[in-house]
């Protein structure tokens, strides 16, 4: 570095600057907390007397002037995506000798100014781009030329039409040509792991009203391992792990656990309804189901023993597919119960009687039909009976079919 009264005067600038908050030195604030960045789109001469400290991109090349000093200053973040070349120096005679008047980049006023070169570096004779005491610029591309660099490191990896967003109250990141988003690590743009704020997600719950997975965006999430899952009646008041039990209006709630760095936030989701069934359960005095909501009571609250009565008392239409994991005794009692699909998971049974299925009926348990129709086809991988009853469509089976009156209108197949 030369000394020459230009370059005290410009070194005392740089420092005043830098000591002054970039939000008074001519950088905004941008939107989300983002600062301004200054831009360019073409080829840019740096004269003597240049001081940068303020993020800027450089879409160009770049060439310092002979025997200019400059200085990226603050904790300014400078990108130039071409070449950058200092010009050589020259010899300054005065009237008893003489000096060489050096071109210098300085990268190290301020707190952590960054000069990132996305292309070749050309250093002419008496040049130097100095980084001070650590590496403050880095190098995608070669070295060449004869003058010197002091402190810098050359990138692992390049990326194309680098641009940055500095953000105020977060990380801020680099971003190629393709949007894509990076941090720097070293000597390494490796790619920025962005959380994800699953406040807004949709809660899927299944038939028992767990929670069967969410929805983020365009992705449904099914893997819930890196969450924790409560259940309660507002969100001051879920600490339940399990689905309640006792009547009331409930939520679920899915949290993002501290180990999970992909997401962030609580997801919640729609309410949903335990109710007290009338009834004892017994035939005589059966559990009365006058909607969807107390069916799922029934089903899922383990209050309500497997092998009771449950008679409806209007008729029930399920816009999906109707699961029985319990054992029971469906009095439909001349009510119609239609859904999707009517399955019985197995070494369940079920007793449906006098009343109108629309739905073919899967089975890995028994079912007995006693009186009623069946619009639909009934699979079955165990033992039924239909007993007095109506089947508009085939039956498949690979157990025992045992018909004591009643009508099939369609193939019977039995396979043992």
């Amino acid at each position: 570095m030369r000394n020459t009264w230009k370059k005290t005067a410009a070194f005392l600038l740089a420092f005043t600057l830098a000591a002054v908050p970039l939000s008074q030195t001519g950088v905004k604030g941008g939107l989300f907390g983002k600062v301004g960045i200054v831009a360019h789109a073409e080829d840019v001469i740096w004269s003597d007397g240049t001081i940068i400290n303020t993020d800027t991109v450089i879409n160009g090349n770049v060439s310092v002037s002979s025997g200019a000093d400059v200085e990226i200053a603050g904790n300014a973040v400078v990108i130039i995506n071409g070449d950058l070349t200092l010009q050589p120096g020259f010899w300054e005679q005065d009237d008893f000798d003489g000096d060489w008047v050096s071109t210098d980049i300085d990268v190290f006023t301020g707190n952590s100014p960054l000069l990132i070169i996305n292309g070749n570096l050309n250093l002419g004779s008496h040049s130097c781009l100095n980084g001070c005491r650590k590496p403050h610029f880095f190098v995608t591309g070669s070295i060449s030329g004869n003058g010197t660099c002091y402190n810098n490191e050359t990138f692992t990896t390049s990326l194309q039409n680098i641009s940055f967003t500095r953000v105020t109250d977060g990380t801020s990141y680099f971003t190629d040509g393709n949007g894509k988003k990076y941090v720097l690590n070293g000597s390494s743009f490796v790619p920025m792991v962005e959380t994800v704020d699953i406040s807004t997600a949709t809660v899927n719950l299944g038939a028992d009203n767990s929670v069967a997975s969410i929805t983020v965006g365009d992705d449904t999430i099914t893997d819930l391992s890196g969450f924790d899952i409560t259940y309660g009646v507002s969100d001051t008041d879920h600490t339940a792990t399990s689905v309640p039990s006792a009547a009331g209006t409930y939520y679920a709630y899915v949290t993002v656990k501290d180990t999970n760095t992909s997401y962030t936030g609580t997801a919640k989701s729609d309410s949903f309804e335990i109710v007290s069934l009338t009834g004892s359960g017994t035939q005589e005095d059966p559990y009365l189901i006058n909607s969807l909501v107390e069916l799922a009571t029934y089903a899922n609250v383990d209050e309500y023993a497997a092998g009771s009565y449950i008679q409806l008392t209007a008729d029930l239409v399920c816009d999906g597919d109707f699961l029985v994991t319990k054992s029971s005794h469906i009095m439909l009692n001349g009510h119609t119960f239609t859904s999707g699909s009517f399955t019985v998971n197995n070494d369940v049974e079920v007793a449906v009687y006098d009343g109108i299925i629309n739905a073919p009926i899967t089975n890995n348990g028994l079912v007995t039909v006693l009186g009623g129709t069946v619009n639909g086809a009934i699979t079955n991988n165990n033992v039924f009976l239909i007993n007095n009853a109506t089947i508009s469509d085939a039956i498949t089976n690979n157990g025992n079919i045992n018909m004591f009156g009643g009508t099939v209108s369609g193939n019977i197949t039995c396979s043992d």
